[in-house]
């Protein structure tokens, strides 16, 4: 399982763009999981436990920013092939899932599997050995709806984020650009357990936020504690 940074940058003209990245080795596009975006296949559908989530874009999240994102980033076209989701003109492959009817919504899926064909046809020359290290998500936010939306869930991500790097392991780091041009950014850090309770300690820009929690032992649940300290709530 690879580590991970998140970062969420917003722009106040017409987009927010949410860039995932590993410290390593990136987790990169390959046919089973962008078919299963266009597709919008749920997570817990696929074959390979470990991908679960790993490119999810979510219902809510598409349907409150954009129906249409860009992808950027590499697509593993054959092991160790790599080749850029960037078209010649600075795009991204797109998804669209606009369409509010079930032919509409056929047609447009079939629509962007043929694009993905395309990927293999056209770019296999282009392929290289290296993969790039970061991986886009464009939302657009083309609505005064949509742009009040991501507004008020970048605000929630800052109260949240200690306690979703906490559930999720793959999380190391997370920076959140506002757009008054400040930044907040979470780490999280190594600390012990204490008195029985599993603890977690994320690092907001220079201030520790110790997250108590209690966690099954085959490590799927999890329970977050309304604790500040092991022994005081």
């Amino acid at each position: 399982m690879h580590a991970t940074s998140l970062s969420i940058l917003t722009s106040a003209l017409n987009y927010t763009r949410i860039s995932l990245y590993s410290h390593i080795t990136a987790d990169l596009f390959n046919f089973d999981s962008l078919s299963s975006l266009i597709k919008q296949v749920s997570s817990e559908e696929k074959e390979d436990p470990d991908a679960a989530g790993q490119f999810g874009t979510g219902f809510m999240t598409t349907h409150k920013f954009s129906r249409v994102l860009e992808l950027f980033g590499s697509y593993e076209i054959a092991e160790g092939k790599y080749v850029s989701l960037e078209t010649s003109d600075g795009k991204g492959f797109v998804i669209d899932r606009s369409s509010d009817d079930l032919p509409g919504m056929i047609q447009s899926m079939t629509e962007q599997l043929g694009e993905l064909d395309k990927l293999l046809v056209n770019k296999y020359k282009e392929a290289t050995a290296t993969a790039q290290q970061e991986t886009v998500f464009l939302y657009h936010l083309d609505r005064p709806d949509r742009k009040k939306a991501a507004r008020m869930r970048v605000e929630a991500a800052v109260e949240l984020m200690p306690y979703v790097m906490t559930i999720n392991e793959r999380i190391e780091r997370c920076t959140i650009h506002l757009q008054e041009g400040t930044s907040i950014d979470f780490r999280k850090e190594d600390k012990q357990d204490a008195e029985g309770l599993h603890c977690k300690r994320i690092r907001k820009n220079q201030t520790p936020i110790d997250v108590f929690y209690l966690q099954s032992e085959d490590r799927k649940d999890i329970v977050i504690l309304p604790l500040r300290q092991s022994n005081r709530g």
